[in-house]
């Protein structure tokens, strides 16, 4: 699903990007690639303040819609490695 459609204070995973290959260079310099955690954390006009890793980075609802993610709901067992849910014991 489109980043856009993340309810706030939700976390995601990155699953991929529907668009230029400038733009998602730029989104993988920021550090959204494909498997990073990201937390919505504002949201107006469909513009978006996202938190990745200890940064916060403004996302513009374009860039936003084109940006697909999966939503976690518990993101106290997702293996550190692969950003899935994990039994493991000693994992997090």
């Amino acid at each position: 699903m489109p980043l856009a459609m993340i309810n706030l204070g939700t976390s995601a995973v990155v699953t991929g990007f529907n668009g230029k290959d400038s733009i998602k260079r730029h989104l993988e310099s920021l550090g959204l690639v494909i498997g990073t955690v990201i937390t919505v954390l504002s949201e107006t006009q469909g513009n978006l303040i996202i938190r990745v890793k200890d940064a916060r980075i403004a996302i513009n609802k374009g860039i936003a819609q084109r940006l697909v993610v999966e939503e976690i709901n518990d993101t106290n067992n997702l293996c550190h490695k692969r950003h899935r849910r994990c039994n493991r014991r000693g994992h997090r």
